[in-house]
């Protein structure tokens, strides 16, 4: 983990990725990081975004990105890519450093052991090692994980991430919104009660509403934020990334090189 954080100068190794100052170990290990100001799923930063305009959104997206692009050429992980392990440092009123946090650890596929929030989705068709998981992790993770989580290989893991990384965009773009529930923004039922809704969507590879069925009509909650043309490009984006095919997914460099961001 520490290559991952910093350096031996103690520098961090990428501004989008969360900074570890020191390590105390004792019975247990302590990790001491950088202050930020919160993380993407607090409600105070979902009403500044509400605000944001799109460059701004964009640009979330594209540090996110980064931070992720970064770990991955570093031969780790995520796989628990969601709002409340992207935290943030506000610079100024239009100035925002996104800083990608709780990386790796998840390598070896044993979700089961994650503290909080689980809930029960022996109903839905999930992986029975992953029946008591957290539900905010659970809505992040694509379909062949979330049926077949033993077989979790680097490939898989890549995959995952991408896949977690289109959910993210949607959720940036919209300030709030998942694709598979674009009906609802956090906030407006339990998470609990969302998380099924949408565990249970991935896992009948459901189209993501407001991207497949709404797309022509540039409805849903992206469609109604973001110019037409803007909206086609990350609709378009986003309907690969969560592509219920991991190979239809592409990697991150793929995804850096989308129209969508090229265009911005």
């Amino acid at each position: 983990m520490k290559k991952v954080l910093n350096t031996s100068s103690g520098e961090c190794v990428h501004r989008n990725i969360l900074q570890l100052i020191e390590t105390h170990k004792g019975r247990e290990v302590v990790l001491c990081q950088e202050i930020c100001d919160g993380s993407l799923a607090q409600r105070d930063f979902l009403e500044a975004a509400s605000s944001f305009d799109n460059d701004t959104k964009v640009d979330l997206c594209r540090q996110i990105m980064a931070g992720i692009t970064k770990l991955h050429e570093l031969n780790v992980w995520h796989c628990n890519i969601k709002p409340s392990n992207i935290l943030y440092k506000r610079r100024s009123a239009n100035s925002i450093v996104i800083k990608v946090a709780d990386m790796g650890i998840y390598m070896n596929g044993n979700y089961s052991k994650e503290g909080g929030g689980g809930v029960e989705f022996a109903d839905v068709g999930v992986s029975e090692n992953l029946r008591g998981v957290n539900a905010e992790t659970a809505a992040y993770m694509p379909r062949e994980i979330l049926t077949d989580v033993a077989a979790q290989t680097p490939a898989r893991s890549i995959a995952h991430d991408v896949f977690s990384l289109g959910c993210m965009f949607h959720f940036v773009l919209t300030s709030g919104a998942h694709p598979f529930s674009p009906e609802f923004v956090m906030g407006g039922i339990s998470f609990s009660t969302l998380s099924r809704i949408i565990v249970e969507r991935i896992v009948r590879a459901t189209d993501p509403p407001s991207i497949i069925h709404r797309m022509l009509g540039g409805g849903g909650i992206l469609g109604a934020i973001m110019s037409r043309e803007a909206f086609q490009g990350a609709g378009a984006l986003i309907k690969r990334l969560t592509d219920p095919n991991p190979e239809n997914r592409g990697d991150l460099i793929a995804v850096q090189n989308d129209p969508f961001f090229k265009n911005e």
